[in-house]
């Protein structure tokens, strides 16, 4: 019977879920928390967090087993990123190079795994036909030092450090129908809440928000309504394709969340559904905690891997397959050569020579060429580059004019990077990149810019912790072929 021992803490408590796992059968043995200790402004001591987790497990009768330590929303980075159609196991490279191009944290070695977003199928070895939306998560090596040198002091050593959102996601996911639609989850924490957006049972987005503390629960549930709504806004720019949500769910109990529950149905106009997660799996003999929303991702992490399904696992990120060690194999193939031809004459020896020398000549010829081809590479990439330009149709030097008169001012918005590319059916493409103070801003940018040729489309409006522009954006605009004349007729004048 293999024991599950699920951790995590923030810094009011640590809890812990004991779970045993046999033969496709998952029970919960135990759920506890225990109050953090000295807990001061700037954290308590690695010893300190130790003992408190110390305090839990030996209250949960935890024992040995294969741990899983969950951490935070804040203190990893999500980026939201769209891959070009690659092989499955090509993922990873091409999503380490996206993010460090983006991301925020100072770190260089970062541990970054991802979660796809698509309905593509890991594990084939098929090429994917269309884009791939994933989103990739990153977490500094600093943190992982400290999580684990707290499970250290408490005598653990975790086997999975995992997203603790996501597992309260999947959860979730286990109780809806596999075609549910579009789902908004709430799971409240205390001091802070998670909140995700699902279809069909994945996680397309999510963020976790900051609630007051010492006001009352009225306050706190006016509050959190109205973090649903700004996140509702927010995904509808393109995280759900214009999909509405459908039902909206908050763990917990009905208790609980009385007053949650009626400010979102009055000012979101949306029905919302209370969902003990002990109801959605067999709980400890001595009956749920209270508070049970708290325990919501360790419950999710304990089925997670039992079922051996982690979205996203620090300590055992998603890489590429290792490379085949070529001179290990051609140093294996010629082992093989010289045992077979152990017992050839003189003259077998001389022919092998021979070859040897032929094939020296070559390689070092091969090596001549290589080095030919990579001094002209650059000349020939912009040779055809400015080709392609050319035979466009697009005269982008008016399209940036355009871009220019129709963008918000930058007291509202700043475009960080902009790409111009031609493609194969004659049109083009700009993708922006940017921040803005609010997402209203980049809906009214959408929609300046939209007419009979532009289209445009934001991939990522997600929030982040900034003074001034606190929100930043991905955006697409699909640029049409037309007559060169027409320019003059359709730009906008300058201001």
């Amino acid at each position: 019977m293999a024991r599950i021992i699920a951790l995590d803490w923030d810094r009011r408590e640590a809890r812990c879920v004991v779970a045993s796992s046999l033969g496709g059968k998952r029970r919960i043995l135990a759920a506890k928390s225990v109050a953090m200790v000295d807990w001061a402004q700037a954290g308590p001591s690695r010893s300190q967090v130790g003992d408190t987790l110390r305090a839990v497990l030996d209250q949960a009768g935890a024992g040995r087993g294969i741990v899983l330590v969950g951490v935070d929303r804040a203190n990893v980075e999500l980026i939201h990123l769209t891959l070009p159609p690659a092989k499955p196991h090509e993922l990873p490279e091409l999503v380490a190079m996206q993010v460090f191009a983006q991301s925020q944290t100072p770190e260089e070695d970062a541990i970054v795994d991802f979660l796809p977003l698509g309905p593509a199928a890991e594990g084939s070895d098929r090429v994917a036909t269309n884009p791939v939306p994933v989103m990739a998560a990153v977490l500094s090596k600093s943190h992982m030092a400290t999580v684990q040198a707290a499970c250290a002091a408490a005598g653990l050593k975790p086997n999975h450090v995992l997203l603790r959102p996501l597992a309260a996601a999947s959860l979730l996911a286990r109780r809806l129908s596999p075609h549910q639609g579009t789902c908004f989850l709430v799971c409240p924490l205390g001091s802070e809440a998670d909140l995700a957006i699902l279809v069909d049972g994945r996680v397309v987005f999510q963020r976790t928000v900051r609630l007051p503390e010492e006001v009352g629960e009225e306050t706190i549930a006016q509050r959190l309504a109205a973090e649903i709504h700004r996140t509702l806004m927010v995904a509808q720019q393109g995280v759900v394709n214009g999909n509405p949500v459908d039902q909206l769910f908050v763990f917990g109990s009905e208790e609980e969340h009385a007053l949650l529950v009626e400010a979102i149905r009055n000012e979101l106009n949306l029905a919302a559904h209370v969902i003990d997660p002990f109801d959605i799996v067999d709980g400890p003999e001595d009956g749920p905690p209270q508070r049970p929303a708290r325990f919501a991702g360790l419950l999710g992490m304990v089925l997670d891997e039992a079922d051996r399904t982690h979205a996203v696992d620090f300590l055992n990120p998603r890489r590429p397959p290792p490379r085949a060690d070529r001179r290990r194999i051609a140093a294996v193939l010629v082992a093989a050569a010289l045992l077979a031809l152990a017992g050839v004459g003189y003259s077998t020896w001389s022919d092998i020579a021979a070859a040897d020398e032929e094939i020296a000549r070559l390689t070092a010829e091969i090596k001549e060429r290589d080095k030919l081809l990579d001094s002209t590479a650059e000349a020939r990439a912009v040779v055809r580059a400015v080709r392609a330009w050319e035979s466009g149709a697009i005269v982008w030097l008016d399209e940036l004019r355009d871009l220019c008169v129709r963008l918000p001012s930058a007291r509202d918005l700043v475009v960080q990077r902009m790409t111009m590319a031609l493609d194969r059916g004659g049109g083009g493409g700009i993708e922006l990149t940017g921040t803005a103070r609010d997402p209203q801003v980049v809906v009214r940018m959408e929609q300046s810019l939209r007419d009979d040729y532009h289209e445009v489309r934001s991939k990522r409006v997600q929030e982040r912790e900034s003074k001034g522009y606190a929100w930043t954006f991905e955006s697409s605009i699909s640029v049409a072929p037309r007559d060169k004349a027409s320019y003059r007729e359709t730009l906008p004048s300058s201001p």
